[in-house]
């Protein structure tokens, strides 16, 4: 009954020890009634013990299917814990692979961005340079009609003196 007892028959095999409790509880008394008959003892020893056994190898084999079943429990959840992880990975995957395309686009945009910077860059010196090389014609073009005007003064007491002559009446 230790035996049946130590391997957890008291919990995996109740029915089988209980009545091999009861069995044994029906040996002793039988022993201690002094009854002479020692076949009789002897059988119902034998069917304790015999029962016993049974509730010890019952509770055996319910403890390795517990623990079966929880070693499948444990391995369809590992299985699961592994394929949530994998799942997880592939999901931060893409999630990488479409931060990378976004900063991709970003940078692309950030050059034709700084390209068009330079053209406008580019366009406004080019005014610039336009604006100035016309602000240099017109000071040009107004400073020849002067020079013109201050030339034609400079010249016109002289053709005045040529004409004068011309300009007198004889008599």
């Amino acid at each position: 009954m230790r035996i049946a007892k130590s391997e957890g028959a008291e919990n995996y095999a109740v029915e089988s020890y209980q009545h091999a409790a009861r069995l044994m509880d029906s040996a002793d008394a039988y022993a201690t009634e002094g009854h002479s008959d020692r076949k009789e003892l002897i059988a119902k020893s034998r069917e304790t013990v015999q029962t016993a056994e049974d509730a010890r190898e019952i509770a055996v084999k319910k403890i390795d299917e517990d623990r079966l079943a929880s070693e499948r429990t444990a391995s369809a959840d590992a299985q699961a814990a592994s394929q949530a992880q994998a799942d997880k990975a592939t999901r931060q995957k893409e999630r990488a692979q479409a931060d990378a395309a976004n900063a991709q686009d970003v940078a692309a945009n950030a050059q034709a961005d700084a390209a068009n910077a330079q053209n406008v860059a580019a366009n406004a010196q080019a005014d610039a340079a336009n604006a100035h090389a016309d602000a240099a014609n017109a000071q040009a073009a107004t400073a020849r009609p002067r020079l013109t005007w201050s030339t034609a003064r400079q010249h016109q007491p002289r053709q005045s003196a040529r004409l004068k002559p011309m300009l007198t009446i004889p008599g």
